[in-house]
């Protein structure tokens, strides 16, 4: 991460672009790219599987209705996955108490 901190603040595009589908990103650095003016910034937020479900409920509430439509199929994509992870969990702890 030291060598993506100097770039945290940047608002140039490009950058921006680039750490908003970084899955290592700090949440602080993605609410800022969530408020980004730039669009394809804001929808790469969307294709990072780390970014936290209130950034994207927050996405899913923007103007831009392809955004917004993206934002929520990435809550629905986490929510899968975060249904998986519960149920392999739950799997592995009964065969662990068998």
């Amino acid at each position: 991460m030291r060598v993506l901190e100097p770039h945290f603040n940047s608002t140039e595009y490009l950058i921006e672009w680039g750490l908003a589908l970084n899955p290592n990103l700090p949440v602080a650095v993605m609410q800022r790219l969530a408020a980004s003016p730039n669009l394809y910034t804001r929808f790469n937020l969307t294709y990072n599987p780390a970014t936290p479900r209130v950034i994207l409920e927050a996405l899913a509430k923007d103007p831009d209705a392809t955004l917004a439509n993206h934002a929520r199929q990435a809550m629905e994509r986490l929510d899968k996955r975060t249904q998986n992870a519960v149920t392999k969990s739950t799997a592995a702890g009964m065969t662990q108490s068998r």
